[in-house]
């Protein structure tokens, strides 16, 4: 499939299994270049993760913005799991976010997103 076929009325959406990189039987893998936030900040060929948390109400909002409890930034958060992939972050008085599990808890009402 390429970015054209997406125009072409006959073409029929796959779905895509993001947890096993399948779609259908086909092996599906996802390329990108470096972490920005490993290169200095002239350096164009990066990609800029984005790290998003699902509230109570199941939106999606991006750490670190205005409006949303989180402290954390996305290069925050991607610096600490660049550095760190099965590291635990605790943030907050009662918030931690898995690095290896891929979901941030509130301990205190063992609520997971």
């Amino acid at each position: 499939t390429t970015p054209s076929d997406l125009n072409n009325t006959s073409f029929k959406p796959y779905n895509i299994n993001f947890e096993t990189m399948t779609s259908q039987f086909v092996r599906l893998r996802r390329l990108s270049t470096a972490s920005s936030v490993t290169k200095p900040s002239d350096y164009v060929l990066t990609t800029v993760w984005i790290w998003y948390w699902k509230n109570e109400y199941g939106q999606w909002l991006e750490y670190g913005k205005q409006g949303t409890r989180q402290g954390a930034t996305s290069a925050d958060l991607e610096n600490i799991y660049l550095a760190d992939k099965k590291s635990v972050l605790t943030f907050g008085f009662d918030n931690e976010l898995n690095f290896q599990a891929m979901i941030q808890r509130n301990r205190l009402d063992r609520k997971s997103t």
